[in-house]
């Protein structure tokens, strides 16, 4: 049984005024159940992907520290988190995850609450603190970043490697019976909670949402909250007006009998409500609450983020505006009513299921009230099957982002080989700045990866002033970057060298050019989930014995998120996004790569369409589907080992160059430009 202190909070006392405070923290007192510790199920989104399950893999012994290592230090962070915990009835461990109350994977700066306690800056991380050990698990991506990031007090877990454990299993040895873990509910999706439970409950350990969240109590600078306006992604974008999509949610309530439904993603709240906003730098969402009902919704949302013409918007679609504070309040009433509320178990945090609990079992008048439907919602499902409008701006996204790195290669190639020396943030500067020239550009996708040489072996890498490398002639270069524009989002990887590249980087460059090709170049039946494809990508790397740790391929939003859902390509079959079938007009990056620590890293990115492929046979009266391109970048000829490469793989970068001539030249108007792009284009022989 929950102590009443922890009953009390939900997470609720601390983000709720007072009149929630009142109201729905008395009626979900209640509900509040013990916890136990787990995480969610491993998303495997590709290369800088979305966050990942960091305790269902395992640990390396040969990095940093073993699980049973790190003994209490001066980091004063940890020594005034860990006073925090004594003072919230004696923790013996609390758990810090990267999400937010909306689990994002890259959450604004008021709430990177993982990365202020822990120094480690990767968007993919938990850590967990008992009063003598800190541990970070991360995955594959991370474990050079982590390994130089974090303090001498913590230590690295390599999930995903043989023996680390996952968070689950490391509390169960570490935590006694009877002993306390702590949360913050409101950071905690649902189903993470729920499975964390049946991992720890036969153990006797609790686990306690406290009353405050114990990080903030220590992080004196905390940013504050982001207020920015919130802007309307016009119909001629969006391409489905905000009445159909909302017709759609409430049909699909009906069949399950939901009188209402709560959208806590915040990428989901935009896409339904056809608005956009800037409280994540590189994600244009806002942060709100929406609880759609059958004849009306509601977005809990800062009134101040709302100017009069969003307003307008709103109103006309029926969708009325409450504060944020107020979200909690509308669960509670709505369940209260007799409404069934439907809720995502996997998106939606554990202390709104907590209030909504709270409701049902306040209930003791005999009154009717409301059920929880704790099931997946289709809307992730409807926002990867991009409509035609969303392809085109897609496909106009691209060639604006084309044009650009195009302008951008061709000036650092001229640099470089006139003897000037150029930093790793210079690179990001520039680049950036090229973006920013296109019409329509809003803002990066994500942090531009800009690793020379070693740092190209970080796959994750973000070069920072006073430590960064320098670009010259003897440097292979790794560019990961992206960019948001009006009508769509971008995300492309190119790996060159800026003078003679040696025998040993040409091979592995063209292991995974080869493996870009063959996924590239793959045609299969309708409905094939990512899973069955990935072999593809790995397979002239595993043909010579190497490989790499992140997944190959991740869907893309429509000026939302650059790592969106349903799907994924990648070889781990317990990922959920890996299993869902790829369908016709969702959008996918291919993104095999290899790193070879100290030494250098490969990557080659492009973003594809999923279309459907034109075959002599429909076996079983079944749709084919392939890749179309719509990232048009040329490649380094000349990182090419052209004895490895066969006709056809020679065939299709010629085919895929002329392309790239043919839709992108028109966009450049420098001659010297137009005239690197010429030559960078020109067919290599067969």
């Amino acid at each position: 049984m929950i102590p009443a202190t922890c009953c009390k909070h939900l997470g609720l006392l601390r983000v709720f005024p007072t009149p929630y405070r009142t109201l729905a923290v008395r009626r979900a007192c209640s509900a509040f159940k013990r916890y136990s510790i787990g995480t969610a199920e491993n998303q495997d989104r590709g290369c800088k992907n979305w966050s990942q399950n960091q305790s269902q893999g395992r640990c390396s012994s040969t990095v940093a520290m073993s699980a049973t290592a790190t003994a209490v230090g001066a980091d004063p962070k940890l020594l005034s988190v860990r006073e925090e915990m004594k003072k919230a009835g004696g923790l013996a461990a609390l758990v810090v995850p990267t999400s937010d109350p909306h689990i994002l994977e890259c959450p604004p700066a008021h709430q990177k609450r993982r990365e202020f306690i822990s120094g480690f800056t990767g968007t993919a991380g938990t850590a967990v603190i008992t009063p003598e050990k800190a541990a970070l698990w991360t995955d594959g991506r991370y474990f050079l970043q982590a390994a130089d990031e974090l303090g001498p007090d913590w230590t690295l877990m390599k999930a995903g490697t043989p023996d680390c454990p996952t968070i689950g299993e490391w509390l169960g040895t570490e935590i006694p019976k009877g002993g306390k873990v702590g949360i913050d509910g409101f950071c905690h999706p649902e189903s993470a909670v729920e499975s964390w439970m049946k991992a720890l409950e036969p153990k006797g350990v609790e686990i306690l949402s406290t009353e405050n969240n114990l990080v903030d109590a220590v992080w004196t600078n905390q940013p504050p909250e982001s207020v920015h306006p919130v802007r309307i992604h016009h119909e001629k974008f969006a391409g489905e007006a905000v009445k159909s999509k909302l017709e759609k949610l409430r049909a699909d309530m009906t069949k399950i009998e939901a009188g209402v439904l709560l959208v806590s993603k915040l990428e989901e709240i935009a896409w339904i409500l056809n608005l956009r906003g800037g409280d994540e730098p590189y994600t244009p969402i806002f942060i709100s609450y929406l609880l759609i009902e059958q004849d009306s919704a509601t977005l809990f949302i800062n009134p101040q983020k709302v100017p009069s013409e969003v307003s307008s918007h709103l109103a006309e679609n029926g969708v009325h505006v409450k504060t944020y504070e107020e979200a909690a309040d509308g669960v509670v009433s709505a369940v209260s009513s007799g409404s069934n509320i439907w809720m995502d178990p996997d998106l939606v945090n554990a202390s709104m299921f907590n209030a909504a609990r709270g409701a049902i079992e306040k209930n003791t008048n005999g009154a009717t009230v409301g059920k929880i439907i704790s099931e997946s919602t289709p809307i992730t499902h409807y926002m990867g099957v991009k409509n035609k409008q969303e392809v085109e701006g897609m496909q106009e996204a691209h060639l604006k982002d084309g044009a650009a790195i195009v302008e951008f290669l061709a000036w650092l190639e001229k640099e470089v080989s006139g003897g000037k020396t150029i930093t790793e943030v210079e690179v990001d500067k520039e680049l950036t700045s090229r973006r920013a020239k296109q019409d329509g550009f809003v803002s990066l996708s994500f942090p531009t990866i800009a690793g020379a040489n070693a740092n190209g072996a970080v796959i994750h890498y973000n070069a920072s002033e006073g430590t960064c490398k320098s670009v010259d002639g003897n440097t292979m270069m790794l560019i990961d970057s992206g960019g948001q524009y009006d009508c769509g989002t971008t995300d492309i990887t190119r790996t060159f060298h800026m003078g003679t590249p040696t025998a040993h980087q040409k091979m592995c460059f063209s292991r995974v050019f080869q493996g870009h090709i063959a996924l590239a170049m793959a045609v299969f039946p309708e409905k094939t989930p990512g899973v069955a494809l990935d072999v593809l990508a790995r397979g002239p790397l595993w043909s010579i014995g190497l490989d790499y740790r992140h997944g190959t391929g991740h869907g893309v939003g429509a000026h939302l998120s650059v790592h969106e859902g349903p799907i994924g390509i990648s070889h781990r079959y317990t990922s959920k996004l890996a299993n869902e079938p790829l369908l016709e007009n969702m959008i996918v990056s291919n993104e095999p790569g290899y790193y070879e620590d100290g030494n250098f890293g490969c990557r080659i990115e492009n973003l594809v369409l999923i279309k459907e492929a034109s075959t002599p046979n429909k076996f079983g009266d079944v749709k084919y589907l392939g890749f179309e391109n719509l990232t048009y970048v040329p490649f380094q000829k000349k990182m090419f080992d052209m004895e490895l490469l066969t006709s056809i793989e020679k065939n299709w970068i010629n085919e895929y160059h002329a392309q790239v001539w043919e839709k992108i030249s028109p966009r450049i108007k420098d001659e010297a430009t137009l005239q690197w792009l010429k030559e960078s284009t020109t067919p290599i022989p067969v």
